[in-house]
């Protein structure tokens, strides 16, 4: 196994950045990680970023190096390949910061799903599976912002990216072998979009609210204000949102609508500090929501009631799905919940937006589990073959 270079690991100056990123240019591929802090705040903050390329790996210190325009660069670079191991998180934490999510991108964990490895499976126990190296991780509960670190946790957040390129290329090789390269592709854009999406909107931000929906439309005006400005608060002030105010008491603060520092104070839960720093701010968001015309109040989406599937269906369902996710080594999990499969059962022929009835996984296993709903295949056990599968009915065609 290659090991990184010999000199510093950390990257400190923009000379030996611009030297890492030309490298990461060159070979058209780096592995990256991050390390972050988020107990306590509204968003994670960044410790340290975990970068290699070729026989480098190397520590970037955010705190020291300020000026990052080359690794930005690279990150937004189509011809250099982002390689995470479930990356969601540090998408969205460079997507933060360069106001757009890398792409292309290789997940490690993504991938190892579609080729046998399990669904969801960690980083050391992908190490350990695709390159037999047993990691020592016993510093996850490091402050990534306290300095110096130590030599162990700099030997720890190296480990995070020593091993992913050759991983990754073991887990390619497997999916090629598998003809599942395809497959990746579309779970790799798939989460890209997810991310890009972005966060929602402060004046949206009502709808996440635990129980917003008990209230009246004229009251869900004022929590729409009330959730924007805590919003934009908790973002200033760098704390959860229910350090600043919690949303049981957010809910009550709309229902009861005061309209006066007195009244917001004869609600028991609100922090009194809060009332002394922000009262006036939150009487103004009030009485905005209050003051909204009619035809502009919130709109409280109708519940359709679900059609219960009949009893056991979609335990057939789940069973037929399992029993050809292990047919084809594929994790289970990753082709479809069980939730999909409820909302399916319940009405086939619908028009549904849902994974399984999308691209790779609806030709693997998505219109079979609809041909079972439709009576064209029915599930039995083949004992030749010692498994469960699904037979397509006399004169409809091949079996499963």
């Amino acid at each position: 196994m290659t090991e990184p270079a010999l000199h510093s690991p950390f990257i400190r100056t923009t000379q030996r950045l611009r030297e890492f990123c030309s490298r990461a240019r060159t070979v058209q591929r780096v592995g990256l990680d991050t390390e972050f802090v988020s107990e306590r705040r509204f968003s994670p903050e960044l410790g340290i970023i975990q970068v290699s390329a070729g026989d480098e790996c190397a520590i970037i210190d955010p705190t020291e190096l300020t000026h990052l325009d080359s690794f930005y660069e690279i990150l937004a670079d189509a011809g250099v390949e982002k390689v995470f191991h479930a990356g969601r998180q540090d998408l969205e934490i460079l997507s933060r910061m360069t106001g757009q999510v890398p792409a292309p991108i290789f997940d490690t964990q993504v991938a190892a799903a579609l080729v046998g490895y399990g669904e969801q499976i960690s980083y050391a126990r992908l190490v350990e599976t695709a390159m037999g190296v047993t990691l020592c991780k016993s510093e996850g509960f490091t402050d990534w912002h306290a300095r110096p670190l130590s030599d162990e946790q700099v030997e720890y957040a190296l480990d995070d990216v020593r091993y992913l390129l050759p991983a990754a290329e073991r887990i390619r090789e497997d999916l090629e072998s598998a003809g599942r390269l395809s497959w990746a592709a579309e779970e790799f854009a798939r989460l890209v979009d997810e991310v890009g999406v972005g966060k929602t909107p402060p004046e949206e931000r009502y709808r996440q609210v635990r129980r917003w929906n008990s209230l009246s439309r004229r009251h869900l005006a004022v929590l729409r204000e009330l959730a924007s400005w805590r919003e934009t608060a908790a973002e200033e002030k760098n704390r959860p949102r229910g350090r600043v105010i919690p949303d049981e008491v957010l809910v009550e603060l709309a229902r009861r609508a005061p309209a006066g520092i007195e009244e917001l104070k004869q609600i028991r839960a609100l922090n009194p500090g809060i009332v002394k720093r922000n009262g006036r701010e939150l009487l103004a968001a009030i009485e905005k929501g209050m003051t909204v015309p009619d035809h502009e109040l919130p709109r409280i989406p109708k519940r359709k009631a679900k059609a219960a599937p009949p009893p056991g269906l979609v335990d057939l369902l789940a069973t037929v799905l399992r029993a050809r996710a292990e047919q084809v080594r594929v994790a289970s999990g990753i082709l479809a919940r069980r939730s999909e499969l409820e909302a399916i059962a319940a009405d086939p022929d619908a028009d549904l937006d849902l994974p399984i009835l999308q691209g790779w996984r609806y030709e693997l296993a998505g219109h079979e589990l609809l041909d079972v709903l439709r009576g064209i295949r029915y599930v039995g056990y083949d004992e030749s073959e010692g498994r469960i599968k699904t037979f397509v009915r006399e004169g409809m065609g091949k079996e499963k």
